[in-house]
């Protein structure tokens, strides 16, 4: 299954050792997210070092292990998307316009993100953590 994940899924996965961190470490998934999604991660940095208890050098060890498994798209590759996402979501939330771009232009099943919130926009199917989970343990 190939799924973009969303910047909540790999913030979950930095806070603690869970589910969201096994299943981007498992290669059962193909993933992919938007690049810019490391500035999102970065602005809460300090947050996830603080919650997490790591050091800054330990952040950045768990997220380099994340991204090995996460294919960043450049935004040039998902841009011709944008407006049709962006329209989608103008009522949703347009902060997440990039997710659901990255997803129509990709060959993604879905995204992949816990905010209920997406999964109000009709476009491209999405897939929360429990979802997935079911999904493998169905197999």
């Amino acid at each position: 299954m190939i799924l973009v994940v969303d910047a909540n899924i790999i913030l979950a996965a930095l806070l603690r050792d869970s589910t969201a961190r096994a299943l981007i470490c498992s290669g059962l998934l193909r993933l992919l997210s938007p690049h810019y999604v490391l500035s999102e991660i970065k602005k809460h940095k300090q947050y996830v070092i603080d919650e997490s208890g790591f050091s800054e050098e330990g952040f950045e060890l768990i997220l380099s292990r994340l991204l090995e498994n996460i294919v960043l798209v450049p935004t040039v590759d998902f841009e011709q998307y944008v407006g049709v996402a962006l329209y989608e979501m103008r009522d949703i939330d347009e902060f997440d316009t990039a997710f659901v771009a990255c997803t129509l232009a990709t060959d993604a099943d879905g995204i992949w993100s816990d905010d209920k919130h997406l999964s109000q926009q009709t476009l491209v199917r999405t897939f929360t953590t429990r979802e997935l989970v079911a999904c493998f343990i169905q197999k």
